[in-house]
């Protein structure tokens, strides 16, 4: 519930030269019954991430968005159709579960470049 303390007794106990890597559910407008049975207590922005970590006696070096291919079904089965039956991603056809994995090489290969996704990964050191 309070990402600042969390982050500030991290940084009490890391060595001098740690390096944190935390990722996090993004994307605000995605807030669904899923985050809640999930146990999330907010999704976040980079901005938002950026200010805790801060907070929390970190320095973010960098703040990316991953999952960017998810966000069009996360959308339409969280916010149009708010279907959310249980927590677990529900079973794909093979060549759908395919089509998956290459936008996740794709992404990856490419670095994460759009501004969106369904979660966020931030790599941060001691400040």
């Amino acid at each position: 519930e309070d990402p600042v303390t969390s982050l500030r007794n991290l940084a009490a106990v890391a060595s001098p030269d740690a390096l944190l890597v935390v990722t996090v559910p993004a994307m605000p407008s995605l807030r669904s019954r899923w985050d809640d049975l999930a146990g999330h207590h907010r999704r976040y922005t980079r901005a938002l991430v950026s200010v805790h970590l801060r907070g929390g006696g970190w320095r973010a070096a960098r703040v990316k968005h991953f999952f960017s291919y998810c966000v069009p079904p996360a959308y339409l089965q969280r916010r149009v159709l708010r279907r959310v039956p249980q927590m677990e991603f529900p079973p794909v056809s093979r060549p759908v579960n395919a089509a998956l994995a290459w936008a996740g090489t794709v992404e990856r290969w490419l670095g994460c470049p759009l501004p969106f996704g369904t979660s966020l990964v931030a790599v941060a050191r001691r400040t």
